[in-house]
């Protein structure tokens, strides 16, 4: 949505984000305009099975963090309208755990059911 926001087709309210986006800085977050508890963001990650060597775990931890934070990468995915996080597995784990966690209170508040 950034591009639309930045040439004006799209007028933002609000990002559902705790802080606000790089590419859209003017734009506030939920939090901002009084509710902080209205929080859901879009993240990607890559995973491996469970138990490789720790070595090859961190050579490839390495290579994705330097791909994505390559110039012609970043620059890219600016272009699409999406900031890149670059951060080691450890911190995507604790994003898994605090989501999972999260949307499980969400689910059991509202009764949804799989279908």
């Amino acid at each position: 949505m950034a591009p639309y926001i930045a040439n004006g087709q799209v007028r933002a309210l609000a990002i559902a984000a705790r802080n606000r986006d790089a590419l859209i800085p003017e734009t506030p977050t939920m939090g901002d305009v009084g509710y902080p508890a209205v929080t859901a963001t879009i993240w990607n990650g890559i995973f491996v099975p469970a138990g490789p060597p720790d070595d090859i775990r961190t050579r490839l931890e390495t290579a994705l963090i330097d791909t994505v934070r390559a110039e012609a990468v970043a620059e890219k995915m600016k272009g699409l309208g999406v900031t890149v996080l670059a951060e080691p597995g450890s911190a995507l784990e604790q994003v898994v755990t605090e989501d999972a966690a999260r949307w499980k209170k969400v689910i059991a508040a509202t009764g949804i059911k799989a279908e």
